[in-house]
């Protein structure tokens, strides 16, 4: 079988998506990632369905990973800038409540420090999405694939 290509942020929206009554799945054959809600949060796609269930050996679960991996990488990132203000304010959020948001927040003050920020929390999901395949004994390459929207 020819090696997988993966749409790297499709693997990476699945890994990380939390709260959302949403399975993710693999297409061993394709490298597609395949959205199904749960029917109790809303009508899935018949025949995104339909194909899961006649084949399902085709198909891998994609489980998200634990909201705390988010925590380590905004800690890891904290821990990565030189001291002063801005590593003190962002420490400061993500041990308060509601880190996520308050993270966010201060971000907001520090556009070049934002930027900084979504280049090394895709670098860390890029590398969660590879180890995630290697644990699944999955030879795939990962890529950026431009949809049509």
């Amino acid at each position: 079988m020819a090696r997988l290509v993966i749409d790297v942020d499709d693997l990476i929206m699945a890994l990380e998506t939390h709260g959302l009554e949403l399975g993710h799945y693999l297409d061993l054959h394709t490298g597609e990632v395949l959205c199904l809600p749960d029917e109790d949060y809303m009508d899935p796609d018949e025949e995104t369905k339909e194909k899961i269930e006649k084949a399902p050996d085709r198909y891998l679960p994609i489980d998200s990973l634990p909201s705390h991996v988010g925590w380590e990488i905004m800690s890891d990132f904290v821990e990565s800038l030189r001291p002063g203000k801005i590593q003190d304010d962002l420490e400061r959020a993500i041990h308060g409540r509601r880190p996520f948001r308050r993270f966010k927040d201060v971000l907001f003050d520090y556009p070049d420090t934002r930027d900084a920020w979504f280049a090394f929390e895709k670098n860390a999901f890029v590398q969660l999405a590879r180890d995630w395949l290697m644990e699944q004994g999955i030879e795939a390459d990962l890529k950026p694939v431009h949809h049509k929207r």
